[in-house]
């Protein structure tokens, strides 16, 4: 079961764990407490299912530590999942009422802000991921142009799916878990750039590609999420002309940040900026499927390319 954290007002934080991970909780100076003292095996099986054993078990943890009064339910699990247990306790322990918080949770409240050792941890993840980025391009340019398409030694063409399947392995050598690698072949840049079922597409000369990289460091478990877009060959002079476009609304929105300034309000300038050079956004149109459709946040950098006739 995932980590569970119970905290009694006026006491301290208690970390439920099971008898293999003691150790860890000696090591660490933690107050927990063996799940199978709250639970034992025998009725864990005989549970009708992994539902219905996370609902008892949470049933009686409530009961065994004395739990009663107002009570707050903060989690990162699966939805249905945490929708069938919490119903099912809220049932079986009419002595508590759950409240809940309208304006975050706990986890947004903590993601707030920053410290030092998490921003370098940051920095850590995204810096890798930079790195998968830059072996995907020195991949892409060790291929030959054949025709319009870039071609293997074998000669077979390369996919979308191929480098995809590189960037598995370059982020399993870099320490990077849960690898998520999207990208798609951008003609005309009206695709989504996340977009799935793409693998068996070609790479083509003069056709832009997004590359949308956001893993996990597996030490640390902070994420970063990086997207650039690249051009085989010469960049036609209409992707030429939006990497501008782009780079120089990015400029204004560093420009317009500012401490305890709203991103909301940065978006907008940057929406305003596109509108008036005819782009359609989704400040003035919330149907718009063409133009700056994103909210601020990613940046798509352009690098052009050149590669061996």
């Amino acid at each position: 079961m995932h980590p569970v954290l119970v905290k009694k007002r006026g006491e301290g934080i208690r970390v439920l764990h099971n008898s293999m991970e003691r150790g860890e909780i000696e090591k660490y100076g933690l107050n927990g407490i063996d799940t199978e003292q709250i639970m034992t095996r025998k009725e864990q099986q005989e549970a009708a299912g992994q539902l219905e054993r996370m609902a008892a078990f949470h049933v009686k943890l409530i009961r065994s530590l004395g739990i009663a009064g107002r009570v707050a339910f903060h989690g990162v699990g699966n939805m249905h999942s945490s929708y069938f247990v919490l119903q099912k306790v809220f049932r079986e322990c009419p002595e508590i009422e759950p409240i809940l918080e309208e304006n975050g949770s706990i986890f947004q409240s903590l993601r707030l802000t920053k410290d030092i050792r998490e921003l370098e941890m940051i920095r850590e993840v995204t810096q890798k991921t930079c790195l998968v980025i830059e072996s995907l391009l020195s991949l892409a340019g060790k291929h030959r142009i054949d025709g319009n398409i870039l071609a293997g030694d074998d000669d077979a063409p390369l996919t979308l799916g191929d480098l995809r399947k590189y960037a598995y392995v370059r982020m399993a050598e870099l320490g990077l878990t849960s690898p998520m690698c999207q990208s798609s072949p951008q003609g005309g840049m009206q695709e989504s750039p996340i977009a799935r079922g793409m693998t068996l597409l070609l790479l083509k000369l003069e056709k832009p590609v997004i590359l949308d990289i956001f893993p996990r460091c597996s030490r640390t478990g902070y994420m970063a999420d990086v997207t650039r877009t690249f051009c085989i060959g010469r960049a036609p002079d209409r992707v030429r002309s939006m990497f501008d476009l782009v780079r120089e609304a990015l400029q204004l929105a560093i420009s317009e940040v500012e401490i305890g300034k709203s991103v909301a309000l940065v978006d907008g300038k940057v929406s305003e900026f596109f509108e008036a050079r005819g782009i359609p956004t989704l400040h003035n149109d919330s149907s718009s499927r063409e133009g700056y459709v994103h909210s601020l946040g990613t940046e798509s950098g352009l690098n052009y390319m050149s590669f061996p006739g």
